[in-house]
């Protein structure tokens, strides 16, 4: 069957599909010949593929920094939790909403295996993901201050994680650089919806009293328990 100069067919399903004869013309110039030309419903379909496919890339390269990320002693496997019953609230978090998780609660009742569990689930929400524990960002601002190694090119990269692990909140060395720093991070992660998990002992009142300056503490609290569904785990020898 011959056709019109403005009629094409898709090159993926055939589907016959008319054109402008002005734009076919145009077309068939630019491509020296016929055009490869992709109705609307097939085009949907491809750019949903090549979305998938991006998608998937960068679930296996958070995946990849999550398995570099995790410490080797944490046993992060889901049945072997202190506090199942935590887990199973929150395990399907859903972080694209923008709010983090607080875990709270006495020692020993898994929160901060909860707390890598959860940052791979964000990993595998397509997120990208950090991890630290306060005592660790006090004692790596301190050494790199100390040593000119770019302290704030080390808080940017956290601000910037599609979600954070900051875990053991009330260990971190209550010196003013660090609560300073900190309260920059917490402020800048909050204000675009960035999500953060946090882990620690203490309540509310008892964390506001580990800062040296209380009023900073109270504020870096409030706004984490403003951005985050909070969690009270309990150590599995507590429900006896």
């Amino acid at each position: 069957m011959e056709f019109a100069e403005s009629q094409f067919r898709c090159m993926a399903c055939e589907t016959l599909l008319v054109i402008d004869p002005v734009q076919a013309q145009v077309l068939t110039k630019f491509f020296k010949g016929l055009p490869p030309i992709i109705c609307s419903k097939c085009d949907d379909e491809a750019k949903r593929g090549r979305e998938d496919a991006d998608r998937q890339q960068r679930v296996a390269e958070s995946l990849r920094q999550w398995a570099d990320l995790v410490p080797a002693d944490e046993d992060t496997d889901p049945e072997k939790l202190p506090d199942t019953a935590s887990w199973v609230r929150i395990h399907n978090h859903d972080f694209q909403q923008g709010q983090g998780v607080l875990l709270h609660g006495r020692t020993r009742a898994g929160k901060s295996r909860m707390g890598w569990l959860l940052l791979k689930a964000a990993a595998r929400q397509a997120l990208t993901i950090e991890a630290a524990t306060a005592y660790g960002f006090g004692r790596e601002l301190a050494i790199r201050f100390r040593d000119n190694k770019d302290a704030h090119g080390y808080v940017r990269r956290l601000e910037r994680a599609g979600v954070l692990l900051l875990d053991d909140l009330d260990k971190l060395c209550p010196t003013s650089r660090a609560e300073t720093e900190l309260f920059g991070l917490v402020e800048e992660r909050v204000s675009h919806r960035r999500p953060t998990i946090v882990t620690t002992n203490q309540n509310a009142e008892g964390l506001v009293k580990q800062f040296e300056r209380k009023e900073l503490g109270a504020a870096i609290i409030s706004r984490l328990r403003e951005n985050c569904a909070t969690v009270f785990c309990t150590p599995r020898e507590a429900k006896k």
